[in-house]
């Protein structure tokens, strides 16, 4: 979450402690469901919502971490692989002068990219499988193909996890955002309610407008969270469709 998002989150805590703090206005959300107030709904509503928030933002960290080059231990199995089909080619030059043909077993360039080395690999796998019986007579392991294949799987198995980790960053991020504006709205309605309940109480009025308001990181006010506009992604009626 960004900072503005995570002080949303903390906008709709502060809703939850303060009808917490005040159940003669806003009762628990306690069953049997059938008799709650609509504020009470509201904050089911708020409280999932929350729930949410906290659970989809945790996702997103981990997803993002995921996507690092370090976390993925890429840079290691891509030298591996290049250290196997250089063990290859390695023996290959060697014998191109005896061996017609089995020059053709090269090296990539060293600045080729992942997916590159991936399809050279394959191409080598290919190529020395012709070659097998004489690399193998000439030092190389008997399951030398077996150990290209072995660095060549773990190297894509690394970059498909990658790339499966920023499509998981993505959904995260926008579940995030349209869960909050589902927040905004609910608080939104609830705004409407409390302030009218709260006329006659200037002091308690002045703490709920207070307490929904979305500060900024230096604590200063930076509007109030039930006047923020909703994202058209939102699904209007969260409270009424869970209470359905």
């Amino acid at each position: 979450m960004d900072n503005k998002q995570q002080r949303m989150l903390q906008a709709l805590r502060r809703v939850q402690a303060w009808c917490a703090a005040n159940p003669e206005l806003v009762p628990a959300p306690v069953p049997p469901a059938t008799a709650w107030s609509p504020l009470t709904r509201q904050l089911d509503a708020v409280n999932t919502i929350v729930a949410q928030v906290t659970a989809a933002a945790t996702e997103q960290r981990v997803q993002t971490k995921r996507t690092t080059l370090g976390a993925s231990d890429e840079p290691s199995l891509r030298k591996r692989l290049r250290a196997e089909m250089h063990a290859i080619t390695q023996v290959a030059q060697a014998l191109r002068r005896t061996i017609p043909g089995i020059g053709i077993l090269r090296m990539p360039s060293q600045g080729i990219r992942n997916e590159g080395l991936l399809e050279a690999a394959d191409a080598l796998a290919k190529q020395a499988s012709t070659y097998e019986a004489v690399l193998v007579e000439h030092a190389l392991a008997p399951d030398f193909l077996a150990h290209l294949s072995a660095a060549s799987s773990a190297l894509r198995e690394s970059l498909d996890s990658r790339g499966a980790a920023r499509a998981g960053r993505v959904s995260a991020t926008k579940q995030v955002r349209v869960t909050l504006s589902l927040g905004r709205q609910c608080v939104q309605i609830m705004d409407a309610v409390i302030t009218k309940a709260l006329r006659g109480e200037p002091a308690r009025l002045a703490e709920w407008k207070h307490v929904r308001r979305v500060t900024q990181g230096s604590g200063a006010v930076n509007g109030a969270l039930a006047s923020l506009p909703v994202s058209p992604d939102a699904t209007p009626d969260v409270a009424g469709s869970k209470a359905a």
